[in-house]
C-alpha cells in the first residue's frame, strides 16, 4: 500500500486535480493500493468525482460515538455512508496536538470496525523515548491498548508505524531502524494476537530517495506518506520505488 495523508493542507480545486493524478498512479501500478486522505471537506466531492477510479479515499480521523452534540466531528458511520472505506487512526499529530488518549484511540478503533471501516492504525515513539531507550516499550504498549480490539479479518487493519521524531522533521528513520522497529511490531502482533500477517507501513519523511531502500526491507509492506504526498511528481517516484 502506498498511502498519502494530505493533512489539512490544498483547497478543493487542488483536491480534486491531484486525486486525479493520484488515481492515474493506481490505474498504472496495479500492483500497489493507492489510497489518498484528504481533508474532510474534500473527501466527498473526489469520492463522488472518482467513484469507478483504483483509488482508496479514506477519512483522517472518525469520532468514537455514533452521533451526538460533538461540533465539527465526523463519526465512522457518518464516514461509511458518504462512501469511505478506510480512516486512519491514532496518528501522533491526533495523539500530541489534540491530546488522544490511547482509551480513546481504542473507542475509534471499535467505532470503526462497527462503522464496516479499514483501519491504519498509526503507533511510533518521540525523540525522548528512543533516546531512553524506550521506543519498543512504548509501541508495544500501544498495540498491546487495541491489539484485543483488533477484527478476526487480519485484512481489515493496517499498522502504520512512524516515529513522532520523523514527522515532518525532515529526518528519517535508516531503513535498518525501521526494518528493526516493523520486526518488532510483527513479533509483538503474533504474541498479543496471532496476527502477525497485519500489513505494516512505515509513515516519517518518506521521500523519493529513500522509498526503494526501505521498501526493500522484509517486513515494510508500504508507506504512510506526509509532505512528499502533495505533490504528484514525489508521490509518482515513491510510488515507482516502491513497486513489487
Amino acid at each position: 500500500m502506498l498511502a498519502g495523508n494530505w493533512k489539512m493542507n490544498l483547497a478543493l480545486d487542488e483536491s480534486l486535480a491531484h486525486a486525479e493524478a493520484c488515481a492515474q498512479l493506481g490505474a498504472k501500478h496495479a500492483s500497489l493500493d493507492i489510497a489518498i486522505f484528504p481533508s474532510a471537506f474534500a473527501v466527498a466531492a473526489i469520492q463522488h468525482k472518482l467513484a469507478d477510479a483504483k483509488l482508496i479515499v479514506g477519512a483522517q480521523n472518525c469520532h468514537q460515538a455514533e452521533s451526538g452534540a460533538f461540533t465539527g466531528e465526523v463519526s465512522a458511520q457518518q464516514w461509511k455512508s458518504a462512501g469511505i472505506t478506510h480512516v486512519l487512526i491514532g496518528h501522533s499529530e491526533r495523539r500530541e496536538v489534540f491530546g488522544e488518549s490511547l482509551d480513546q484511540i481504542a473507542d475509534k478503533l471499535v467505532s470503526a470496525r462497527k462503522a464496516g471501516l479499514h483501519v491504519i492504525f498509526c503507533v511510533g515513539e518521540k525523540i525522548e523515548e528512543r533516546k531512553a531507550g524506550r521506543a519498543e516499550v512504548v509501541v508495544g504498549e500501544q498495540l498491546a491498548a487495541i491489539t484485543s480490539l483488533m477484527p478476526e479479518d487480519r485484512s481489515a487493519i493496517d499498522i502504520a508505524y512512524e516515529p513522532v521524531w520523523a514527522i515532518g522533521t525532515g529526518e528519517s528513520a535508516t531503513p535498518e531502524i525501521a526494518e528493526d522497529m516493523h520486526r518488532h511490531i510483527r513479533r509483538a502482533l503474533t504474541a498479543l494476537r496471532g496476527c502477525g500477517e497485519a500489513r505494516l507501513l512505515y509513515g516519517g519523511s518518506v521521500k523519493p530517495d529513500n522509498a526503494a531502500e526501505l521498501a526493500a526491507q522484509e517486513n515494510i509492506d508500504g508507506f504512510l506518506v506526509g509532505g512528499a504526498s502533495l505533490k504528484i511528481e514525489s508521490f509518482a517516484a515513491i510510488a515507482q520505488a516502491s513497486a513489487p
